[in-house]
């Protein structure tokens, strides 16, 4: 369920209610929902979710990525097999939070062509439950932002019993749009599993600046909703060639 915050000022308010809110749902609507989000998840969210259809160039990564559930050992790692397409690359980041922004985390991998974020977890946590985001990755190494090492050193020896590691990713001049130039052209499409809601919000909010007076486009990420692709360009710091 959803409110309208600007009629709850003027003292009445819209609630945006879905098959979600409902206790009696019918289990085959629950199961034809589930399988419509695995499948086709924008179309999930017009039908099921009663959300308007909407595209826009503001995005950030307008039409660069979609929502499809895909997970590493899905996938034909025998070179003999007819439906083997390559082996896969695993990356892993988490980009830190603070008392208002969300600790992220996510795994992602390369596999013909595309690229695959597969797994996320986030929260507004302290350390502590900064390390929990990071364990539910399930990777041994993970890149974090090298602007908090006090952090990293902190949350590394909370994870030095579970064998996981963080490690410093490079820092570059003008790695945020580096890293946003790299994305959108770089793979056939990014595909985010539909689990990953965190990412999937993200990626849909994350938005250009538009001048107020010409309307235009500029080329300046606004710094929101952008957790998730901060650890996407950490887990990918090699690979764009930050630093370099």
């Amino acid at each position: 369920m959803t409110v309208n915050q600007d009629k709850l000022l003027l003292g009445r308010f819209i609630r945006h209610i879905n098959y979600l809110d409902n206790p009696f749902c019918p289990e085959n609507i629950l199961v034809d929902a589930e399988q419509m989000k695995q499948d086709d998840y924008k179309r999930y969210k017009h039908i099921y979710l009663g959300i308007a259809k909407e595209t826009t160039e503001i995005q950030v990564f307008y039409e660069v990525w979609d929502v499809k559930a895909l997970n590493p050992n899905e996938i034909e790692t025998d070179t003999r097999h007819h439906n083997y397409k390559g082996q896969i690359k695993e990356f892993a980041g988490v980009a830190f939070g603070n008392s208002q922004t969300p600790t992220s985390a996510l795994m992602a991998f390369e596999y013909d062509g595309d690229l695959y974020i597969s797994r996320s977890a986030s929260g507004v946590e302290e350390l502590e439950g900064m390390a929990n985001i990071v364990r539910q990755i399930d990777k041994k190494l993970v890149y974090c932002q090298p602007e908090q090492p006090a952090t990293r050193r902190n949350i590394n020896k909370l994870l030095t019993k579970d064998g996981i590691k963080l490690i410093d990713a490079d820092k570059g001049k003008d790695d945020v749009l580096d890293s946003i130039k790299f994305l959108r052209g770089s793979y056939g499409k990014i595909y985010i599993h539909p689990d990953c809601q965190n990412v999937i919000d993200d990626f849909t909010n994350y938005f250009w600046e538009v001048d107020k007076h010409t309307n235009e486009i500029l080329d300046v990420p606004v710094d929101k909703h952008n957790q998730s692709f901060h650890a996407l360009r950490h887990a990918l710091h090699a690979k764009i060639g930050i630093g370099e």
